[in-house]
């Protein structure tokens, strides 16, 4: 998992795409903000990409990125803490000084990166109560760090996050009223009592003192000194949206329950599948089959696992041949699971094609591939644009990909996403006509549920977003700098375009004395996009197994369920954190 800037680097190539010199693809601006200084082609200006502020904070994040890399990369169970490690000598304490002074030099660089304290292992963490002699240097890093976390995890308490977004995503709808709210990094108390960076009596004396309800109460959660309060939901009529994610939620958690308890049968060695026609009882044998050998492997039983595994393998490519879009995302899953457990070899999953991206990577993904697979009617599509005089008088010759396409782990049927974006001088009372007159050029955009519009307009030679005052739900602005900075770019001559509307975002002194308010809002919205919604609820589990530890899935007060604690998790967590919820200030 260690960084290297080329093995990040993307060039683009006629490998997948028939690209011409009016098209072309430019990776997300995120990506390009994490490598600055290391590239001559940017994505940026020359104002932008030259800018020593930016240049020394990308630096500082991919060299924090490296190092905390090679400690992932050398401690390859999640659930090893760094003592087990140092004492194993899979890694230095060098190594691990050299950690604790990065991680407190970052936070101290910006308020703002204080959050990466949410998301880093509990194994990465000094054990303060450890009794063990360690090197005078390490000693001095860790009472650095600890110091300087202790002061982020305090200011943390007074920073309030939907609780859903660390659980499951369930988020009402904005008419339904205000979703419950916590306080995630009072959550943290049970892992910071354990390592010793604070005691019980810290955390009473905040209790007394506060007059914050919010504190009060995430923090009784943490010490499990309260009821679990789960807010009762007021009866409403959900949107189609909602009711169609939730059977599939459902469907998937009845799924896995019923194949879970057929797994359990498989430790009798003499039990074996029945032959199912029903399409659902087949995908619970499937199913079962992959969490059997989980379990043997979790259960350390590893060479049991992998014969369990030979001798299922014909089972599993035929239903792979034979199946549906569901099938092959169960045995997607359950093969990522299993070469994770090595149970199998990579081999197996190239046979079938499939291949498990590394979603701590900036980029899991090729642009140009992914545009291949799934959008290549955008290239054609820029085309269209340019060639008809009224569209091209309306809206840019560019596209915006983004969501879980992009991000490396879309299942086969996911939604496609993308962005458009209209000229200054499109009249909104004309939208209708130009999104039809699209529709038909591009017939492809006919099977894509919701498409999203930037409107621009001109202020002093500068493109800028245009404020829409009639509520057409997917008209979007600069609240959604997310898929700017996280999408990939399918389009012909539009620097300018993009240039404009990203780079105001690193300059935002016209907010006067809500600038830092304004900058924390996009930071999180970015926060959100790229570590929770839905890399945390489902992306993750799709590629990785569970590895949440027993004492906390079995807290409840704390959502110990959730993939937010799953300690594989949160190395990905925080390597995506140091490269891609970035946003510098460059006033």
């Amino acid at each position: 998992m260690a960084r290297n800037v080329e093995r990040l680097q993307f060039t683009p190539s006629s490998e997948f795409l028939p690209l011409n010199s009016e098209t072309q693809i430019t990776p997300p601006a995120g990506v390009d903000l994490f490598l600055a200084g290391t590239k001559e082609n940017s994505f940026f200006s020359q104002e932008i990409r030259t800018n020593s502020k930016l240049i020394d904070q990308a630096k500082q994040r991919r060299d924090l990125s490296q190092k905390i890399g090679e400690v992932f990369n050398s401690v390859v169970d999640v659930n090893m803490n760094i003592d087990q490690a140092l004492e194993a000598n899979l890694i230095i304490s060098e190594q691990v000084t050299e950690v604790y002074n990065s991680l407190a030099d970052f936070i101290q660089t910006d308020t703002n990166n204080s959050r990466i304290i949410l998301y880093l292992p509990s194994q990465i963490l000094p054990s303060l109560n450890s009794k063990k002699e360690l090197p005078d240097d390490l000693i001095t890093a860790q009472n650095k760090f600890t110091d300087i976390y202790k002061k982020a995890w305090f200011r943390l308490l007074y920073e309030s996050d939907i609780r859903a977004n660390f659980v499951d995503g369930d988020i009402l709808e904005p008419e339904i009223g205000e979703p419950p709210r916590v306080r995630k990094a009072a959550h943290l108390v049970p892992t910071l009592l354990k390592c010793g960076m604070i005691n019980k009596s810290e955390v009473l004396k905040i209790i007394e003192i506060t007059s914050d309800n919010e504190i009060k109460h995430s923090l009784k959660e943490g010490l499990s000194e309260t009821t679990y309060l789960k807010e009762p939901i007021p009866e409403f009529e959900i949107s189609p949206n909602r009711a169609r994610w939730k059977k599939q939620v459902h469907r998937e958690e009845s799924l896995v329950l019923t194949a879970s308890n057929l797994a359990e049968k498989f430790q009798d060695e003499s039990f074996s599948l029945s032959k199912e026609t029903d399409h659902d009882k087949q995908l619970i044998n499937l199913k079962s089959i992959f969490i059997a050998g989980e379990n043997f492997s979790i259960n350390n039983n590893n060479e049991k696992a992998i014969e369990f595994g030979k001798k299922y393998q014909q089972l599993i490519i035929e239903s792979w041949q034979t199946g549906d879009l569901e099938t092959k995302n169960i045995i997607v899953n359950g093969l990522s699971h299993w070469h994770k457990l090595a149970i199998i070899e990579t081999e197996t999953l190239n046979k079938l094609g499939i291949t498990v991206p590394d979603l701590s990577l900036p980029l899991p993904i090729n642009p140009e591939k992914i545009v291949s697979q799934d959008f290549n009617f955008l290239i054609d599509g820029v085309k269209e644009i340019l060639q008809d005089k009224k569209l091209s008088e309306n809206i840019y010759p560019a596209f915006l990909i983004f969501g879980s396409r992009v991000k490396g782990y879309a299942d086969q049927d996911a939604d496609k996403d993308l962005a458009i974006f209209f000229k200054p001088n499109t009249l909104l009372e004309n939208r209708d006509e130009i999104l039809e007159l699209l529709h038909n050029k591009i017939p492809e955009l006919n099977n894509i549920e919701k498409i999203l519009e930037y409107w621009t307009e001109d202020r002093n030679g500068n493109l800028r977003f245009r404020q829409i005052s009639e509520k057409i739900k997917t008209i979007i602005g600069p609240p959604q700098i997310h898929f700017l900075t996280g999408g990939i770019w399918i389009g012909s001559g539009c620097q300018k375009l993009q240039q404009d509307l990203l780079e105001q975002y690193f300059k935002l002194d016209s907010f006067g004395d809500q600038k830092e308010q304004v900058r924390l809002n996009l930071l999180r919205q970015i926060e959100i996009d790229v570590l929770q919604c839905r890399l945390m609820h489902k992306g993750y589990r799709k590629f990785y197994p569970s590895r949440i530890p027993t004492a906390i899935e079995n807290n409840k007060l704390i959502d110990g369920k959730s993939d937010y604690w799953d300690p594989g998790f949160r190395r990905v967590a925080t390597q995506l954190f140091l490269s891609r919820v970035f946003l510098p200030d460059l006033n």
